[in-house]
């Protein structure tokens, strides 16, 4: 396949452009001089550069066997930059609108905020329930992992998962307040990651 180039400002004769394009002189003669009326004069040799050559060959359509111009080798491969460049905007779009209220975790993931978000707290023989153990397995397993000191009171790096309200207890004539812990929504949460398997 015959390729035109140029480095500079090549230019080719009317003949040289009929032959590389595969077309008689005239219909390269009448199409260059609708486009380029200026240029052809009677009775002289006309010389054309790459862009008219090009503007030519884009006149007479798209032809996969006629022999690619520079000029459109880089228009050609403009358009597939800008065509991926389109896709890759695309699909980084499609990306940020993927949230987690597009997926089918939806009703899940809701139920889930909703929950760690509730400021409620419980005993510690319900959670243990939530966990199918039983209430002295869970403080013990907790008491275990230095989580719970023996009184069964949270120690100081774990308050933000428990809360030790008193509970007043009579013993005998006297009343006295023992510490009750119960463990909040984070608590669960923590507990079921890193405590139970």
């Amino acid at each position: 396949m015959n390729e035109l180039s140029t480095e500079t400002e090549e230019t080719m004769t009317i003949q040289k452009v009929a032959d590389i394009l595969k077309k008689d002189n005239s219909t390269i003669r009448k199409i260059g001089k609708s486009l380029f009326p200026k240029k052809f004069n009677n009775g002289k040799i006309t010389y054309l550069n790459e862009k008219e050559v090009t503007a030519i060959k884009l006149h007479l359509g798209k032809n996969s066997e006629l022999a690619k111009t520079n000029l459109e080798k880089q228009l050609l491969i403009q358009q597939a930059m800008n065509l991926q460049q389109e896709m890759i905007t695309e699909l980084q779009t499609e990306n940020e609108n993927l949230t987690i209220e597009n997926t089918v975790m939806k009703p899940k993931a809701l139920e889930y905020d909703k929950f760690m978000c509730a400021e409620n707290v419980q005993p510690i023989g319900e959670a243990a329930k939530v966990f199918g153990i039983g209430r002295n397995k869970l403080f013990k397993l907790l008491r275990d992992n230095k989580i719970l000191m023996e009184n069964n009171t949270p120690y100081q790096k774990y308050m933000e998962y428990f809360k030790v309200v008193e509970k007043p207890v009579k013993i005998g004539s006297n009343i006295i307040n023992k510490p009750v812990t119960l463990i909040n929504s984070k608590g669960l949460d923590y507990l079921s990651k890193k405590i139970i398997n």
